[in-house]
């Protein structure tokens, strides 16, 4: 009797899977997408959905060719949507494999829309109504006025021109106005400077040689200009706004590669760290940001824009932005108490010698700088990084920033320890290269935990669950994983390392023909097409005997 319930149960686990694959004779997957998640009130939105599909009848494939150019978007959108344009209903087949699109433009009409809904597709096949859905996209909307444009004008482009070890370099990055005699900027873009170049808004470059006061703590600095300069060229003095000011979105108007690009992007809690306040925001900033204002939609200062994250376009980085912005209150305090200036140079010297903050930006920047002699030698500024991490063993920046250089320069050991620290202070950033430091090392059920921690909080949270997918497929967790797969393709569709890993979850589930089709949908993308290919076609290679992903580089 033993043995034969155990042939049963043995049956039903071998065919379970084929059951579950032929229980949908569509073998459909929804995919849908919002062309950005800050969206003007009046403003216009895209809004993508594509289906892929193994229709097991020809049937079957009329009915859902049907039901998707009858599907009524607009009526699905709601009140809060105005459809101003709506593409044709385009599709291709690649032998079973259907693919489908929409897109609808619609109009935001007020600021009670806080999501694109979820749709609904129904299509009637096999003698049954089947319904698909997608999930809601959340929206900010916003009301864009005058204080912001205006805000921009105070914003200027700064070159800093320093020399290290007999080599000249120059360093990009943003200021803006304060008072009648002031540029705020970020404290790591002056660092090793000698002097600094502003070019104002109407094409004039002066030069800054003199500061009133640095806070490396929070990465911040705040540089002497002549009066006379700030009033020839209208630079208006920004208004800090208060440490409880609220607000759905944040903007940027920094002078990335010399051309001033304004950014709107949602807004996340702020970071509260012992004696510090970090904002965060989604904004996309680019190198030659740092330093600039992050603005609240009245126009106030938010905070300097120091750190970010970006992929650039590169196609194989999740396009999940993040920008930080430092408290520039205590800084500020010190200018206003301030009655004369000090020379830059000196400035930063006596900073380097009293605080680890600036010893720790002293060798970040001379690590970083991008020209060097043949015969440079990194040992002294990574010593005086290890240095600056043992004097501040609280400063949760400081040791984020210190590991994230150590990591990059194979001090593994070391950056561990300084982002964990960071990371239980509660930076959120640490917790997230943590996990990637850990799924570098095969340590997956420590880098799952921190991933889902990270794709919890507001920020990172794709990239946190792309990170929690790859781990939990790489330990044979494939339902865990496709929801954490399932909520990265939402924010981006056509991501081939998540469709790859989708197919890889496919497979284990013995979705065989769904993974097929995910190869057609990676047709651009031959590389992870063929790779996804190769366990379909060799039974052998596939889940659980797989191994686990290698990583994908983060930047």
């Amino acid at each position: 009797m033993t043995t034969r319930l155990s042939a049963l149960a043995l049956l039903v686990l071998l065919v379970a899977p084929l059951a579950a694959a032929v229980e949908d004779p569509l073998r459909l997957q929804l995919f849908s997408g919002v062309d950005r998640e800050a969206v003007e009130v009046g403003g216009l939105l895209e809004v993508e959905v594509e289906v892929l599909a193994v229709p097991a009848t020809p049937a079957a494939r009329e009915a859902l060719d049907a039901a998707f150019r009858a599907w009524d978007l607009g009526q699905q959108l709601g009140s809060g949507f105005e459809v101003i344009r709506e593409t044709a209903p385009m599709g291709r087949a690649s032998g079973a494999v259907v693919e489908l699109q929409r897109r609808v433009i619609v109009r935001v009409l007020d600021m009670t829309v806080d999501a694109v809904p979820s749709l609904t597709l129904r299509v009637q096949t096999h003698g049954r109504d089947r319904a698909y859905r997608t999930r809601p996209h959340a929206l900010r909307t916003y009301a864009d006025g005058e204080a912001v444009r205006s805000a921009g004008r105070s914003v200027v482009a700064i070159t800093a021109e320093g020399e290290l070890d007999g080599v000249r370099f120059e360093r990009i990055g943003s200021a803006f106005a304060i008072g009648d005699d002031a540029l705020v900027t970020a404290y790591h873009v002056v660092v090793g400077a000698r002097r600094v170049r502003a070019t104002l808004p109407d094409g004039r470059r002066v030069s800054v040689g003199r500061a009133w006061a640095l806070d490396p703590v929070r990465d911040v600095a705040v540089l002497h200009l002549p009066p006379e300069v700030a009033h020839a060229a209208d630079l208006r003095p920004l208004v800090i706004a208060p440490a409880s000011a609220s607000g759905r979105v944040a903007f940027t108007a920094g002078w990335p590669g010399g051309t001033q690009r304004r950014t709107v992007a949602p807004r996340f809690d702020d970071l509260v760290l012992d004696d510090q306040r970090v904002r965060m925001a989604a904004n996309a900033v680019q190198p030659g940001d740092s330093g600039g204002p992050l603005l609240d939609e009245r126009g106030r200062v938010l905070g300097v824009v120091v750190s970010g994250r970006q992929t650039g376009g590169a196609s194989d980085l999740l396009d999940e932005a993040i920008s930080l912005a430092s408290d520039p209150t205590v800084a500020l305090a010190e200018y206003q108490a301030a009655t004369e200036t000090v020379r830059l140079g000196r400035a930063l010297a006596d900073a380097t010698r009293a605080l680890p903050a600036a010893r720790a930006h002293a060798a970040v920047g001379a690590i970083q700088v991008p020209v060097r002699r043949d015969d440079w030698d990194e040992r002294p500024h990574v010593a005086l990084l290890r240095e600056a991490l043992r004097q501040a063993p609280d400063d949760a920046v400081l040791q984020y920033t210190a590991g994230m250089m150590l990591e990059e320069i194979g001090e593994a050991q070391l950056a561990a320890g300084a982002l964990d620290a960071s990371r239980r202070a509660g930076y959120v950033p640490a917790g997230y290269s943590l996990a990637h430091h850990l799924l570098s090392r095969g340590a997956l059920g420590e880098a799952a935990m921190l991933f889902a921690e990270t794709a919890a909080a507001g920020p990172y949270r794709r990239l946190g669950a792309f990170g929690q997918a790859q781990a939990l497929v790489g330990m044979g967790r494939y339902e865990e994983a496709e929801v954490a797969l399932m909520a990265v393709l939402d924010h981006d569709a056509r991501f081939a390392p998540a469709l790859y890993l989708l197919g890889i979850v496919r497979l284990a589930q013995g979705r065989v023909e769904e993974a097929q089709a995910l190869t057609v949908r990676l047709g651009a993308r031959p590389g992870w097409a063929n790779a996804l290919r190769l366990p379909i076609e060799a039974e052998a290679l596939r889940p659980p005997n797989l191994e686990a992903l290698p990583r994908v580089a983060l930047r």
